[in-house]
Formats: C-alpha cells, structure tokens, sequence
C-alpha cells in the first residue's frame, strides 16, 4: 500500500496491472474449455447493459399512452400496442435471464472438467517427491478445490460490472440529453459506491 501521495500512482498501476494480468489468465481458461462461452457472457453483458433503457423507454411510452388516453387522447388499440409492447419486453427479459442462469451452470460443469483435467494431467508430469511438499500440496488442493465455480464467478462478476457501466453511461445520456444537471449528480452518486464495493470485494479476495 502506499505511504505517501508519491507513491499512489506506482500503487494504482500495479493494481490495474495485477487485476488485468488475473483477468486474462481467467478469460484463456474460459477460452481454452470452450471459446463460445466467452462470446456468450459478453452478449449477455450487452443485453443487461441495455435492457435497463430500453425497458425504461417502454415503460415511460406506456404510462404516456394510458394518460393520453384518459384524457381522450389516444384509442384503445395504442393503449393496447403499448401494453404488448410492455408484455413482449417483460417475456424476452425473463426468458434471457432464465437461459443466463442455465448458461451460468453448464459454464460451471465445463471449465471445471477442463481445469481438473489439465490438474491431473500436470501431476502426472511432476516428480514425486513434490506430492511430500507441504507448500505445493497445499496449491495443488487450492486448484482443485477453487476449480469449480470461481473462474465462472470471477467472469460473471466482471461482465457484470460491464454490464452496469453500459447502463450508466446510457442513463447518463439519457438524462444529459434533457438535465445535464441530473447526469452529474447521478455520476456522483455512484462514485461512492464503487469504491466500498470495490474495497470490500479486495477483503473478500484477501480472506
């Protein structure tokens, strides 16, 4: 950690560089265990990204739609455009989310069988007498206790974090478009948020 304000950029650029350099190492067992994994989780990412806004846009037409028409303004058969509008997002969010959840699992059961294959496949080029080292026993169990889940959670986790930059940026155009005001207040207000977010899961990766 840094001591001084000298050393905070020397800190921040080998946290950037140790965050990447894991990163990709997670991408390529991904890639390696099945590439269209990987392509897969970044549409996922740039669906979630988007849909926050688009599902905004339907629902803002709709509830403009339902006043217009209280005030005799629209006919039944926009009302009822606007309402298979909202039923259509509604369904097509749901039923991406329930195959991102279904992705999630297979994902799971496919790198875990590429990472404990290529585990065993290591130990039978090792000598023997590296089994009687505390130290590489130890990191051999780690590999294959953390070969399950966690490289999918560590990609999820990231797309994720995508997922809601994509949002931001597109509310924040949004809301630039009509109350530049409104878009710097709401930057603002994530900013504190990112940085605990960010500590905390620092902590749990420590732990």
């Amino acid at each position: 950690k840094p001591k001084s304000i000298k050393e905070v950029p020397r800190y921040l650029k080998n946290i950037t560089k140790s965050f990447f350099s894991r990163l990709f190492y997670t991408v390529g067992l991904v890639w390696e265990a099945r590439p269209s994994l990987v392509f897969l989780m970044i549409f996922m990412a740039i669906f979630n990204g988007i849909s926050p806004v688009v599902g905004a846009f339907i629902s803002a037409n709709l509830i403009n739609v339902i006043a217009r028409s209280l005030l005799k303004l629209a006919t039944a058969d926009e009302v009822l455009v606007a309402l298979l509008w909202q039923f259509g997002f509604t369904f097509v969010n749901s039923l991406v989310n329930s195959v991102n959840n279904i992705l999630t699992r297979i994902s799971g059961e496919v790198v875990t069988n590429h990472i404990k294959v290529k585990i065993m496949k290591k130990a039978k080029e090792i000598d023997l007498a590296s089994f009687d080292s505390p130290e590489f026993y130890e990191r051999m169990e780690n590999a294959n206790r953390e070969a399950g889940m966690r490289p999918i959670q560590i990609l999820s986790a990231t797309f994720s974090m995508f997922s809601t930059v994509i949002t931001l940026i597109s509310f924040v155009v949004v809301l630039a478009t009509e109350l530049w005001w409104a878009a710097l207040v709401m930057v603002l207000v994530s900013v504190p948020s990112a940085i605990i977010n960010f500590y905390y899961r620092r902590k749990n990766f420590e732990y």
